[in-house]
């Protein structure tokens, strides 16, 4: 009987034990392709932060070669310069001729003799094209120690004649690829002819060193990928590749083969062995029951009873049942976390995304104010420097308004105020708006309006969908090219095509580019900036305008279109003005005679608004509290008021209430100012008192017009 018992265990656990088996090696599976999938997005995020912090390089590079002294020749001024960026960027900075002759070296004070000839990195390619140029890894002459050069042309008569270069030790490129949580793993960097430039884990010594053989034939073999061989001092590695720079360089990922082995074969190896115990446990108790079974026969033959066998099948039915619960749970729980994890992974990839387009605007806007600092006696360069630093703020406006907007979407919170409105002028103000950029691209702008056509929408989300399309047309198009904007009615709706002869789209694509977040490229593969939040923005404020937009192009470098279709009201009405927009000249306003108070806690703020309102003839007093702009209030018997809202304790509200409570028979025009621009702000703050709302950040501009329209306000009501 122990026999049989144990032969039909075996037979009963033949399959459960295949099914182990197949579970274990799948397992194994999975979990081998998950761990190059993460070694695959490490590289990938290292090769974000060395293209990132070496576009840092290049426009702090650019932005010294724009000082108007250097002409090719160093000045004193400009060496103190040069050196002040180095040390700021930890690094140093060359002047080099056409020759590659060495003309200044931050190495070496000023006027120092410097090597003949040029370094060993200086090619007449090098020096032919009219780019930013990363040289491989050498012996630098001065130092003699191990570095790389970073080198943009620098203009003289309006032609590149010598090269600006910042020379990177590869102690700075290791830190930028040191791995965080991995202290096994190693980042690593090679440049063209390749050179270790850096090791995360190893510090580059005097001499040069070479990748394995191995490495450079799978790396020369395509763009991205993982290999396996002999890694120097490492030993046996699984590195995953990928290349940057424009093809020249690869930034590696190394890990140990043997810790890779045995996080995929130790859950094989655990799981045999405890399919192994089972099956002994399983023969252990069959013979045991055997034994049993001849010793308590006649027991068994009074348990054989109906009503018996049902409780126990009963039982073991519950049993089973939840077993299954229990692995199902299991099996969940296991889910759960693997998605975790994939959620973490793009977290991760999108800051890095996020940070690298808030730090391009950031980084020009540094620079260039840099440079003014040291031009203010050359007013052309100042204000070439002050009009792309206020160039580059403004896209970082952009960037937060767009995070806002997809933060009011998912919130719910986000709404549009719908009013007859005449879509061809917004379309010519939208142009208007968008020609600076046409014109830097060469790029030609073209409107095509049947008749106005009036439809019923908010202007504000209507402006912003037209600039949108508008913009990325220009964006994604080639200089020279051309952008057209048709209007035209069709029955009972508008519809609106923005057309460009640009870069097209992939029929691939073309399903996905409406999606939040979603680009072309991802990392160091993006072919152009941005969050990919313009278009799901466009698509939502449409829908709620009751309309549909539609995407077509006949693949890469056959141009794109864009259509947007709104419904039409059926009748114009009366008073509204028709046709395109004509660009207006601006007065500039005065404010002569205003007696005009200013409260807000920053001081820099208090500044800006103050100096703005008085330069345009108003009588200005400023306060940093609600109790001191109160004070105030009694000397100077403004005739608006312009408060922060987010000043501490509510005081901005606390501000308007006591005012109102003030004022008497003379009623005194109040803007609110503030960073929240949310529509659930503006309500707030017109219902507490206040007479308009002002969101920051803003231009002078902006701040003159409400200022203008709140004492015109005011004259009307003393007059009426």
């Amino acid at each position: 009987m122990s026999f049989h018992l144990g032969l039909l265990v075996l037979i009963a656990a033949a399959p459960l034990m295949a099914l182990a088996v197949g579970l274990l090696l799948w397992n194994a599976a999975l979990v081998r392709d998950a761990v190059d999938q993460e070694l695959e997005e490490s590289a990938d995020t290292l090769g974000t932060a060395v293209e990132r912090e070496i576009d840092g390089w290049t426009s702090a590079l650019y932005a010294l070669a724009a000082e108007p002294s250097l002409n090719c020749t160093p000045t004193e001024r400009f060496y103190h310069q040069a050196a002040a960026v180095a040390e700021r960027h930890g690094a140093r900075i060359v002047l080099l001729d056409a020759t590659g002759q060495q003309r200044m070296n931050t190495l070496r004070p000023f006027g120092a003799a410097l090597p003949k000839g040029p370094g060993p990195w200086v090619t007449p390619e090098a020096f032919r094209a009219d780019r930013p140029v990363v040289s491989d890894l050498f012996i630098g002459p001065v130092a003699n120690a191990p570095v790389v050069f970073v080198a943009v042309p620098a203009p003289a008569g309006g032609k590149p004649a010598c090269w600006l270069a910042l020379g990177v030790t590869p102690g700075r490129f290791g830190s930028l690829i040191a791995l965080q949580g991995r202290p096994s793993w190693r980042g690593i960097l090679v440049d063209a002819r390749q050179a270790v430039v850096a090791s995360s884990r190893e510090r580059q010594g005097s001499a040069v060193q070479l990748a394995p053989d191995w490495y450079i034939e799978a790396s020369m073999a395509g763009a991205r990928g993982i290999a396996e061989g002999e890694w120097n001092d490492m030993g046996a590695a699984r590195v995953a590749f990928q290349r940057l720079n424009a093809g020249r360089w690869t930034v590696a990922v190394a890990a140990p083969s043997a810790e890779l082995a045995l996080a995929w074969s130790a859950p094989v190896a655990a799981g045999a062995l405890g399919v192994l115990a089972v099956v002994l446990l399983s023969l252990s108790f069959a013979g045991i029951y055997a034994r049993r079974m001849k010793r308590e026969t006649g027991a068994l033959a009074q348990l054989a009873e109906l009503d018996v066998l049902r409780a126990a099948i009963a039982r073991a039915d519950e049993d089973i049942r939840q077993r299954r619960i229990e692995h199902e749970a299991h099996m969940a729980s296991e889910a759960l976390r693997a998605a975790a994890e994939s959620a973490s992974r793009s977290k991760d990839l999108f800051l890095a995304t996020l940070s690298h387009e808030l730090r391009g605007p950031l980084t020009a806007v540094i620079g260039w104010l840099d440079v003014g600092r040291f031009s203010l006696d050359d007013p052309q360069t100042l204000r070439q420097c002050l009009d792309i630093a206020m160039r580059n703020a403004k896209q970082q406006a952009r960037i937060i308004d767009d995070l806002l907007d997809v933060s009011r979407i998912v919130s719910g919170k986000f709404s549009v105020e719908r009013r007859p409105l005449e879509l061809s002028r917004l379309v010519g103000e939208a142009l208007e708006a968008c020609r600076p950029a046409a014109a830097e691209k060469a790029i030609e702008l073209r409107l095509r309006v049947a008749e106005p056509a009036f439809i019923e929408g908010d202007r504000e989300r209507m402006f912003q969908v037209l600039a949108n399309l508008i913009g990325n047309a220009v964006k994604f198009n080639r200089p020279g090219g051309w952008v057209e904007v048709a209007l035209e009615r069709a029955g009972a709706e508008v519809r609106l095509a923005v057309t460009d002869n640009g870069e097209g789209i992939a029929a691939s694509a073309l399903p996905h580019v409406f999606e939040r977040f979603w680009q072309g490229g991802a990392g160091a593969a993006r072919k152009h900036a941005g969050l990919g939040l313009g278009l799901s923005l466009v698509r939502y404020i449409v829908e709620l305008h009751a309309g549909r937009i539609e995407a077509e192009s006949g693949g890469p470098g056959q141009g794109a279109r864009f259509t947007v279709t709104l419904p039409r009201l059926a009748q114009a009405p009366q008073g509204q003005p028709a046709g395109p927009a004509q660009p207006q000249p601006e007065n500039e306003p005065t404010l002569s005679g205003l007696n005009v108070l200013i409260v807000d806690q920053d001081q820099d703020t208090l500044g800006w608004l103050d100096r703005v309102l008085a330069t345009h003839g108003a009588a200005t007093a400023a306060a940093r509290s609600a109790e001191e702009a109160l004070g105030r209030f009694e000397e100077l018997h403004p005739d608006i008021v312009i408060a922060e809202l987010a000043m501490p304790d509510a005081e901005g509200y606390r501000l308007i209430r006591s005012v109102r409570a003030r004022q008497g028979e003379r009623r005194v025009k109040a803007l609110a100012f503030s960073g929240q621009a949310s529509q659930e702000e503006r309500s707030r703050a017109l219902a507490a008192g206040y007479d308009a709302f002002l969101a920051k950040p803003c231009d002078s501009s902006a701040l003159l017009r409400a200022v203008q329209a709140l004492s015109q306000d005011r004259r009307a009501a003393l007059h009426g």
